[in-house]
């Protein structure tokens, strides 16, 4: 949760602020009202916010991938995630995919075809 208010923060002045006061104030905070908090600011900013997770395949802490389902299912409409992993994530791909909510390339939809090779050896040959 630190680490996306930490990169959220930059966007605007005060942006997350009362998320961090609820996290502070607040012993055994509930995980799901920080992320409602954030994601309210998020909503109210006038301005598409796209958050980039990169080696998503690191993380194996349970709470994470509990608080980013969390936001993945009531995600503001100003943001957008962008996650990369060399392994599938622990999040309810398949239920976002069935919504048209996700946009999946996976390493076989980066590899060059025969042709697209050819075409590159003979342009830089």
């Amino acid at each position: 949760m630190e680490y996306l208010i930490a990169a959220l923060r930059p966007i605007q002045p005060g942006l997350c602020d009362s998320v961090l006061q609820y996290i502070q104030e607040t012993r055994n905070f509930s995980a799901e009202t920080a992320m409602t908090l954030l994601m309210n600011e998020v909503q109210a900013l006038n301005q598409e916010i796209i958050i980039i997770l990169d080696d998503y395949h690191a993380i194996c802490e349970p709470s994470i991938h509990h608080g980013l389902t969390f936001l993945l299912t009531y995600l503001p409409r100003n943001m957008h995630l962008v996650i990369a992993s060399r392994s599938e994530p622990q999040l309810p791909l398949s239920v976002m995919l069935a919504k048209r909510q996700l946009v999946r390339i996976s390493a076989n939809d980066l590899r060059f075809t025969a042709d697209e090779i050819r075409e590159l050896v003979q342009a830089n040959g």
